[in-house]
C-alpha cells in the first residue's frame, strides 16, 4: 500500500521542535524561584511553555499511524484481531522497555520530583549523560527508573492503548462501521482529556503518598495513569484523537470535511483554553513538570488538532504544490524516520560537546540564554549532517534498525521499517510503519 509520507514529515517536524526546545537543558540558569515565576507571567514565556511541552504531538502521530496500518491489515491482509493485538502489544512493550533504557542511561539530567519540585529539588542523573555532565560515575535511582514518565514511555503506552481500542472496534465486521467507530473514538478521547484535571486533583496526592511510604508497585502503576509529566491522562486522549485522523486517511475523507470538523472542535478547545489562561493564568514554576493544567491541556490539544488538520490538507494537495513539496522534503522526513535514534542519543551528544568542547573553550557561555539557544539550533544542523552521512550506510546500527530486527525475531513478521533508506525514497507499494 502507499506510504503516508506526510506522517513521516509530521514526526520530523515534531522531533526538530523537540531539539529546539531541549536547548533549555544547556542553559545553566542562575535564576531563583521568584524570578522563574515572574517569567511565567509573560505571554511570550507562556508560548514557549506551550511549545516546550508539545510532546503530546507524538501521541497523536502514534494513534494516526497505527490506526491507518491496522485498518489496512485488517481489510487487505486478512490479519486476525488477535494477531494485530499481539503485534501492537509487542511493539508497545518494546518502546516501554526502550524508554527505561533511555531514562537510565541516556536522558538529560532532571531536576525535582513530586515531593521536592523544580527548580530547588534534587538532581537525577543518568548513567552515561549524567556521568559526563558531573565527571562522577552516576547510578540511576529508583525515582528515575520507576516513577518518572517520559515522552517515550508515553508513546509506548499510547501504542498499547491504540492497539487495544482498535481490537475492540474492529472485531467481527467492525471495520465497516466507520461512523460508529468515529463517534466512539471521539467520545472516548474527549472523556479522557476532559477528565484529566479532576483525576489529577483527586489521585495525584494518593500517588505522592505511595511514593512517600515506599509503596513501589502502587506508586508505579498509578504513576502510569496520573504521574509526572506524561501519563495516560490526558495523552491517551491525544492518541485517540490521532486515531480519528488515521481513519480519515484510510477512508480518504475529503480534506474540506476534515478541515471543518477540526476547526470546530480544535477551535473550541483552543478558545476555551485561552479564556481559562486569561482568567486563571498558569501555575507556578514548581508545577512545570506536572501533568499539564487544564488551560494548557486544552490549548495544546486544540493546537495539535488544527496542526494535524493542516498536515492532512497538505497530503491531499497537488504534488507540484510548493508547500507540499517543502513539507515532504527529504531533509524533514529523514528526521521523521530516525526519531527514536535522535530522541535516545540527543542528550548524550549535546552534553558531550558542551562538557568536552564548549565549556573548556568558552567558560561561562552557558549562563547566557541567547548563546544556549544558538547552541541548540546548531545541534539541529549537526544532526542533519549526521543523518545525511549515516544514510550512506542505510542507517545500520540506528535504534530504528535495531528495534526492527528485534521485532522481527520476536514476532517472526517482516517489517519494512528495517530498510529506512528505502522508506525515505520509495513511496509506492510499501507498508506503513508497524
Amino acid at each position: 500500500m502507499k506510504r503516508i509520507e506526510i506522517i513521516d514529515s509530521l514526526r520530523g517536524i515534531a522531533i526538530i521542535t523537540m531539539l529546539l526546545f531541549h536547548t533549555s537543558y544547556y542553559w545553566d540558569s542562575q535564576l531563583d524561584v521568584a524570578s522563574y515565576n515572574n517569567y511565567l507571567h509573560n505571554p511570550l514565556a507562556m508560548i514557549a511553555l506551550i511549545f516546550g511541552k508539545f510532546a503530546g504531538i507524538f501521541a497523536i502521530i502514534t494513534g494516526m499511524a497505527y490506526t491507518y496500518s491496522v485498518f489496512y491489515k485488517r481489510e487487505h491482509a486478512n490479519r486476525s484481531i488477535r494477531s494485530m493485538l499481539e503485534t501492537t502489544l509487542t511493539a508497545g512493550i518494546m518502546v516501554v522497555i526502550i524508554s527505561k533504557i533511555h531514562v537510565a542511561v541516556f536522558n538529560h539530567t532532571h531536576t525535582g520530583d513530586p515531593i521536592h519540585p523544580y527548580p530547588t529539588g534534587p538532581k537525577y542523573y543518568t548513567l552515561l549523560t549524567g556521568s559526563i555532565e558531573t565527571g562522577i560515575f552516576q547510578i540511576p535511582n529508583k525515582f528515575t527508573l520507576l516513577y518518572r514518565s517520559t515522552a517515550l514511555l508515553m508513546i509506548g503506552i499510547c501504542i498499547i492503548w491504540t492497539g487495544a481500542l482498535l481490537a475492540i472496534l474492529l472485531r467481527k465486521d467492525g471495520i465497516a462501521y466507520f461512523r460508529r467507530n468515529l463517534i466512539i473514538t471521539f467520545l472516548i478521547g474527549t472523556t479522557i482529556i476532559l477528565s484529566t484535571q479532576f483525576l489529577k486533583n483527586s489521585l495525584r496526592p494518593v500517588w505522592i503518598s505511595f511514593i512517600l511510604n515506599d509503596q513501589t508497585l502502587p506508586a508505579f502503576l498509578l504513576g502510569i495513569f496520573i504521574g509526572d509529566p506524561f501519563p495516560f491522562f490526558p495523552f491517551a486522549g491525544y492518541s485517540t484523537y490521532g486515531m480519528i485522523f488515521g481513519m480519515a486517511f484510510y477512508e480518504n475523507i475529503p480534506s474540506r470535511t476534515v478541515t471543518s470538523a477540526s476547526l470546530l472542535f480544535g477551535g473550541a478547545y483552543l478558545g476555551t483554553g485561552i479564556y481559562l489562561y486569561i482568567v486563571h493564568g498558569y501555575a507556578r514554576i514548581s508545577k512545570i513538570y506536572e501533568t499539564p493544567e487544564l488551560q494548557l491541556n486544552l490549548i495544546q490539544i486544540g493546537m495539535m488538532i488544527i496542526f494535524s488538520m493542516i498536515i492532512y490538507d497538505i497530503h491531499y494537495m497537488n504534488e507540484t504544490n510548493p508547500i507540499r513539496r517543502a513539507f515532504l522534503s527529504t531533509g524533514i522526513r529523514r528526521f521523521g524516520l530516525l526519531t527514536l535514534t535522535i530522541f535516545m542519543l540527543e542528550p548524550l551528544l549535546g552534553t558531550s560537546i558542551k562538557v568536552f568542547v564548549l565549556d573548556p573553550l568558552f567558560g561561562m557561555w552557558s549562563r547566557n540564554i541567547g548563546l544556549a539557544a544558538c547552541y541548540g539550533i546548531s545541534l539541529i544542523g549537526l544532526w542533519s549532517i549526521i543523518l545525511t552521512y549515516w544514510e550512506r550506510y542505510n542507517f545500520i546500527g540506528s535504534w530504528e534498525w535495531l528495534n526492527s530486527r528485534l521485532f522481527q525475531k520476536i514476532t517472526n513478521q517482516q517489517t519494512m521499517r528495517i530498510d529506512i533508506k528505502k522508506n525515505l525514497y520509495v513511496t509506492q507499494e510499501i507498508r506503513l510503519q508497524e
